[in-house]
């Protein structure tokens, strides 16, 4: 379980994604830098890692149509460094506070991010300190198998069914990036396994190519508070002892506000990149097209301007966002698919589903439109 940023002693302010791992630690305000060799995760683990952080081909993973692109790249990290998280423990959300007051690490604390998903009649909250060190979480609720994808250089939340042919599948930390977002493989496939992009909801090499996901409809980031007060029967993902003993907390909220980005994206034809890591929610009705929109845009959504085929067939009742705090609550008369991300993140998406080079400079707020 994770602590919050102000109860913390340790807190990671930093990853380098080239290489070793190195981390920037803050110690009572001191900066100190300290390096962990690859591979001694693996001797931790009593094995050796796969992958050597450098080349993608040393990861075991068949590459042929990635290996060309740009964007597809070693995190720095071998496969699995950061372990999923399986059928997590949970708690009822009325329970959160009184945990918090007997227990020195809390789950979850009220201005905490939560990414909120309901399905089948249960609602479920994933705190983002969670998804910081896990990435990925092999769930169920309501009695279907997903996936809470948390790619944290583009700030992406993706909630897919990990259903394939009808069966679950179980989603692994590959080790490997493509345009700055994390690339997961199916741990549990019966020969290849095969590499899967969460974003585009898709496998992207691999015996299972071309295969698609679908995504969960009713998802929100919100507060823990905000979620809470709209999901009181709500449970809270809680984390395993790996997630405790990692790092006191991995934390990218400074990445989030700077102007670094550590790997190859989309140029956005020269956008600075403060314009290619806005924050955005890509939003569609289930099988439509994807209209891009600035958080700021929806946080003044009057209904009436701005939300293309979401907008014009009158789905969209009410939209709820905060782009300082990056969070997004969508009411609408129908289920729609929403993906928060960095504004980089989004074009990718949108460029991997048709084929075309990316959408032209946008002005600042307002969206972007492309047929899925």
């Amino acid at each position: 379980m994770n602590e919050h940023p102000s109860e913390s002693a340790d807190r990671v302010d930093a990853v380098s994604l080239r290489g070793p791992l190195i981390a920037t630690i803050g110690l009572a305000g001191i900066g100190v830098v300290v390096v962990v060799a690859i591979a001694v995760v693996g001797l931790l683990r009593g094995e050796r890692p796969v992958g050597d952080g450098r080349d993608p081909a040393t990861y075991g993973f068949e590459i042929e149509g990635l290996e060309e692109r740009p964007g597809f790249v070693a995190s720095g990290h071998p496969r699995d460094f950061m372990p999923a998280l399986d059928d997590p423990e949970t708690i009822r959300g009325d329970e959160v506070a009184e945990y918090n007051a007997t227990h020195r690490r809390r789950p979850v604390v009220s201005t905490d991010r939560v990414v909120g998903v309901a399905i089948g009649g249960e609602s479920r909250a994933y705190p983002v300190p969670l998804l910081e060190v896990h990435e990925v979480v092999n769930d169920r609720l309501g009695g279907v198998p997903i996936a809470v994808c948390f790619s944290p250089l583009a700030d992406a939340v993706v909630v897919v069914r990990r259903e394939v042919d009808g069966r679950p599948v179980e989603f692994g930390l590959s080790g490997l990036m493509l345009d700055a977002t994390h690339l997961l493989y199916d741990r549990d496939a019966p020969q290849t396994p095969s590499l899967w992009s969460p974003i585009r909801r898709r496998a992207m090499s691999g015996p299972r190519t071309g295969t698609d996901l679908d995504l969960v409809t009713d998802v929100a980031v919100l507060s823990w508070r905000e979620w809470l007060a709209r999901h009181p029967d709500t449970t809270v993902a809680l984390g395993d002892e790996g997630s405790r003993l990692r790092n006191r907390r991995v934390d990218y909220a400074h990445y989030r506000d700077d102007d670094t980005l550590p790997l190859p994206v989309e140029d956005l034809d020269g956008l600075p990149i403060s314009e290619r890591k806005r924050p955005v929610a890509a939003i569609r009705t289930p099988g439509g097209d994807w209209t891009v929109v600035p958080l700021e845009a929806l946080r003044e959504f009057d209904g009436s301007t701005g939300l293309g085929d979401v907008l014009e067939n009158g789905l969209l009742l009410d939209a709820e966002a905060n782009p300082g705090e990056r969070t997004l609550h969508l009411e609408a008369t129908g289920s729609l698919e929403i993906i928060p991300c960095m504004r980089f993140a989004a074009v990718a998406l949108l460029e991997e589903r048709d084929g075309e080079s990316a959408p032209e400079r946008l002005p600042p707020a307002s969206s972007e439109r492309r047929d899925s």
